[in-house]
């Protein structure tokens, strides 16, 4: 018999199907932006599938259900094999805690010369988009990336400096920052078993005062004497 070919579970509804068709252009795109990595490519499928009309997606909804179909199909045949889950990433410290992002760590710069651009207009966009009585994130970013679409290499040339000059700041404080906590570290250590060994030793307990001798009682022996 031959094998049963491995057919994946569709995932995304109609925007995952989208998204697959169209991945290597929004990379390209989000790209140009100077963004990388998957946050950036969904962010910009985001908004590209958003300015889609219905009639635009009802193949991807087609699509969509097609890819059900095939994933049902599979799993009634006798060559299904269930797909292994993955083990989730233990984001916890060694007390089994979450651990807390350090609110005194320096921000990490992101988004390269486009995310410099970007930060310096976006009062300027969210005056202009509000001015034309759209609001919310999406108008401020599409209105971002068409000027920044328009700005010339050489014009692009000082934001990059800038980025290149945030990261290297941050690069010298991180180091800072590490460097500090790990002097801090003994201490603190050092303050934990201290509060652990206090607490662990119990409070002297206080004598019990005898008990005076009820009056007019005799002691057995003297009884028997009288």
């Amino acid at each position: 018999m031959a094998d049963t070919q491995v057919v994946k579970r569709a995932a995304g509804g109609a925007f995952g199907q989208f998204l697959n068709a169209n991945r290597k252009s929004l990379s390209e795109k989000a790209g140009q932006e100077g963004l990388k990595g998957v946050a950036a490519v969904s962010k910009a499928a985001s908004q590209a599938w958003k300015e889609l009309s219905d009639a635009d997606k009802v193949p991807y909804e087609a699509k969509f259900k097609e890819a059900q179909a095939a994933y049902e199909a599979y799993k009634k045949s006798d060559g299904f094999v269930a797909p292994v889950k993955k083990e989730k990433k233990n984001k916890k410290g060694k007390d089994g805690k979450k651990q807390k992002k350090d609110p005194e760590a320096p921000k990490k710069p992101v988004g390269g010369a486009y995310g410099i651009f970007s930060a310096e207009k976006r009062a300027e966009f969210t005056k202009a988009v509000e001015a034309k009585g759209e609001r919310g994130f999406g108008p401020v970013a599409k209105m971002t990336s068409e000027a920044w679409k328009a700005v010339s290499a050489e014009e692009r040339k000082p934001y990059d400096e800038r980025f290149a000059k945030a990261q290297e700041e941050y690069k010298v404080a991180f180091a800072a920052f590490k460097e500090k906590k790990a002097a801090e570290e003994p201490k603190n250590e050092e303050q934990a078993t201290s509060s652990k060994a206090k607490a662990g030793k119990k409070a002297p307990k206080a004598p019990k005062e005898a008990s005076p001798k009820k009056r007019g009682r005799k002691p057995a022996a003297a009884a028997a004497d009288g």
